[in-house]
């Protein structure tokens, strides 16, 4: 078990990393005027999607943990049909702030491209955390690393 966590904790920092690396490059090609156009959007949707988590992976994990096995598969698919409407839900209202923001001349056709695009992470992630969570109910750090 340490040996996976280990691994976890290597494969976060990696992350990290490259996640910084490639702010970098990005910044040096954009230039900081693009960069910061981005930045925000970018920013908009870390916010929603924090707002959006709600916590509730905590509430799950011990209903799952409580459970037996076929209990268990339906506490995690009853919560994965619940991540897919919070993550479409964030979707809808980050772009809906972005479309406010375009008619008001704030963003431009560009930054409201981007939101579409990177917005979908908003839906992505959010399914993701249901994997993340029974791969830490059940312990499986290394699969959840490697993920």
């Amino acid at each position: 078990m340490l040996r996976a966590a280990a691994l976890l904790r290597g494969v976060r920092s990696a992350g990290a990393l490259l996640g910084w690396l490639c702010t970098a490059i990005i910044f040096r090609t954009l230039g900081k005027t693009r960069f910061g156009e981005f930045a925000v959007i970018f920013a908009l949707l870390g916010i929603v999607g924090f707002i959006a988590d709600l916590r509730l992976s905590r509430i799950v994990l011990a209903d799952v943990l409580a459970a037996d096995e076929t209990e268990a598969a339906h506490i995690v698919g009853s919560y994965t049909g619940l991540r897919l409407v919070i993550g479409v839900v964030s979707y809808v209202v980050a772009m809906v702030c972005v479309g406010i923001g375009h008619a008001t001349g704030s963003f431009s056709t560009d930054q409201v491209i981007v939101t579409s695009i990177g917005g979908l992470n908003l839906i992505i992630l959010s399914v993701a955390y249901v994997l993340i969570l029974l791969f830490e109910a059940r312990l499986w750090l290394r699969d959840l690393a490697v993920s």
